[in-house]
């Protein structure tokens, strides 16, 4: 069986490999958690917040040999019932900015 990625994040993850760098574009589709956000309290007219997580939106259902790439929101969301489900890890910078990862982490 081949394996794959799906890419469900908003921009293309470059991941550095032994032959080079490997570009998996964005499907076109994000993954997101949705949320909500209620003022708990104001100080000089300054709203203080809570962010209350909901549903996460956007992620289909597990496919054989199929993984996910999402951001760590989505990831951290779903705790450890998809295995399927990763986020880059091992990220190498440019100026303070992503650009390359090694691998992919997920949460089992």
């Amino acid at each position: 069986m081949e394996k794959k990625f799906i890419n469900l994040t908003s921009h293309d993850i470059n991941v550095l490999t032994p032959k080079g760098i490997v570009t998996i574009p964005t499907s076109g589709t994000v993954a997101r958690v949705s949320y909500d956000t209620p003022t708990i309290d104001t100080i000089e007219d300054i709203p203080i917040i809570s962010l209350k997580y909901g549903e996460v939106v956007g992620l289909p259902e597990p496919e054989e040999g199929v993984y996910y790439i999402v951001s760590a929101v989505v990831r951290n969301a779903l705790k450890d019932t998809r295995p399927d489900v990763v986020t880059p890890h091992n990220i190498i910078r440019h100026n303070g900015v992503p650009y390359v990862c090694k691998s992919f982490r997920n949460n089992m």
